[in-house]
């Protein structure tokens, strides 16, 4: 019995079905009449309308993405803002996380328009289970959503075994 040619075959057999895993999704926020936020506590945004979840790795109950493999992970986020009245303070910060720590963040603080959009994209190396979210900081909102404007997504951009 040969065993490093029945181990560089499996590891053969194991690259072949995690290469055909794919890893995706797409999801933004719903309509709302009313603001997001602010709380007393950093939460993570509620993306709850899911146009694309290969793979189930997003959580809209959460809004949190859990890695089904390791491997290396493409990710982006759009905010959009719009105030109520004129005079309203823009007021939103927030954050991508992966596991816990601050990874991109984009913020918005001013008077002097009434709408304002930004967007980020990563990419993050992730271990299996490791989780990525976007979060409104404590005491900010995201006012006037609309649907489409509000979006977070990510993909595998390849597995990796480690």
């Amino acid at each position: 019995m040969d065993l490093s040619k029945e181990v560089s075959q499996l590891g053969d057999s194991i690259l072949e079905v995690i290469g055909r895993m794919r890893v995706a999704f797409t999801a933004s926020m719903s309509r709302r009449t009313n603001c997001f936020g602010p709380f007393n506590w950093n939460s993570p945004i509620p993306y709850d309308v899911i146009t694309l979840n290969h793979g189930n790795g997003y959580n809209p109950a959460l809004g949190i993405f859990t890695a089904p493999c390791s491997g290396l992970y493409s990710f982006s986020f759009s905010v959009y803002s719009k105030l109520s009245k004129e005079g309203d303070r823009m007021y939103y910060k927030v954050q991508l996380m992966r596991n816990g720590e601050v990874v991109a963040s984009t913020w918005e603080d001013n008077r002097e328009d009434s709408q304002d959009s930004s967007s980020q994209i990563v990419l993050l190396s992730l271990q299996q289970g490791g989780q990525v979210y976007v979060e409104l900081m404590e005491g900010r909102q995201i006012c006037g959503i609309a649907e489409g404007l509000n979006v977070f997504s990510g993909s595998l951009i390849y597995p990796t075994l480690e």
